[in-house]
């Protein structure tokens, strides 16, 4: 009996510089990677903090490359990441890509200056016209009076209370019309419910990861939910780079979308583990955790681990058992 193991690495056959001309547009297909190998070929972009892979989506299985943002030569007329090959023995192959922005004329034509305040009342423009309620005054500018009456309303008014980002987590829910929470009577499930029996359900994010690893964001089994070690990932961009806060807040974002999709709250969770990359991170993600947990208090472990992506600064596990 010969056992044959693959060994080969995948073979790049796309080239590694491209162009793109500035403002064609945001989310725009910019190249296609491609690699050749005995089995099947999957895609995805290596997270380094040196360079530019969180701008970037990539199709695991057609190597479709997509810019996020629309790019502008004046801003960045430079991209620099790498593509990642790799096969279903495990053997990957690297790709490092250059991608340029060619520059089109688009500055702006100049901003005209503001005036200064002009008083108008129906007697015509006077700097010491005495405005009463039966007049209509226009302004035109700004003044230190004007400036300081706008600063005298404001703190008349009452703040709104929670962290940045409440406003979509719990109701009332605001946007610039106001709140829209009597417009609908419920918010649709963020993720696509997976019916494998009568005991089981399964959800996925779509993340690359999921494909190619074949596991599940979060499974519900009987009046259980046990969602999987969750990093600051919205398809292949890592979220809030650098800025521990900002990653534990859209993780937790994110185990709260897998739970209410499976038909849970946060208030179901019962434990929660975190893996944290850089230990002197641990008091920004242990307070933003006891923030968003306040009053909920599940079991909890924190601990020290080497996260896998150079970005990720902490993941979080998570279990909810619900009153069915």
């Amino acid at each position: 009996l010969i056992m044959m193991i693959d060994t080969t690495s995948p073979v790049f056959t796309s080239i590694s510089h491209f162009d793109v001309i500035e403002n064609v547009g945001s989310d725009q297909i910019i190249a296609t990677a491609s690699a050749t190998d005995h089995s099947e070929v999957y895609y995805y972009l290596k997270q380094s903090l040196n360079d530019d892979a969180s701008e970037f989506l990539i199709d695991p299985i057609l190597g479709d490359i997509r810019l996020i943002h629309n790019p502008d030569f004046e801003s960045q007329n430079m991209y620099e990441f790498t593509v990642v090959a790799i096969d279903n023995a495990g053997n990957s192959a690297d790709l490092e890509i250059q991608l340029d922005v060619l520059d089109v004329d688009d500055t702006p034509p100049p901003v005209p200056s503001v005036p200064d305040l002009l008083a108008i009342s129906d007697t015509g423009p006077s700097d010491d016209d005495d405005l009463t309620s039966l007049t209509t005054p226009t302004f035109t500018g700004t003044s230190e009076e004007e400036k300081n009456l706008i600063s005298k309303s404001l703190n008349l008014l009452t703040r709104v209370p929670g962290d940045c980002g409440d406003e979509y987590r719990k109701p009332p829910f605001l946007t610039a019309s106001g709140d829209l929470s009597h417009h609908f009577d419920s918010i649709p499930n963020v993720y696509e419910v997976k019916n494998v029996n009568h005991m089981r359900k399964n959800i996925s994010s779509n993340t690359s990861w999921e494909k190619m690893a074949s596991y599940s964001r979060a499974v519900k089994f009987g009046n259980r939910i046990i969602v999987s070690g969750t990093t600051a990932t919205h398809e292949n961009r890592v979220i809030g780079k650098k800025d521990p806060i900002a990653q534990t807040d859209f993780i937790i974002d994110k185990i709260e979308a897998s739970i209410s999709s499976l038909g849970g709250r946060l208030e179901d969770v019962v434990r929660t583990r975190v893996f944290v990359k850089n230990i002197n991170d641990w008091k920004k993600i242990a307070e933003t955790h006891g923030r968003r947990f306040k009053d909920i208090n599940p079991a909890n472990t924190l601990v020290q681990a080497n996260l896998v992506g150079d970005d990720y600064l902490v993941e979080i596990e998570a279990e909810a058992i619900l009153n069915e």
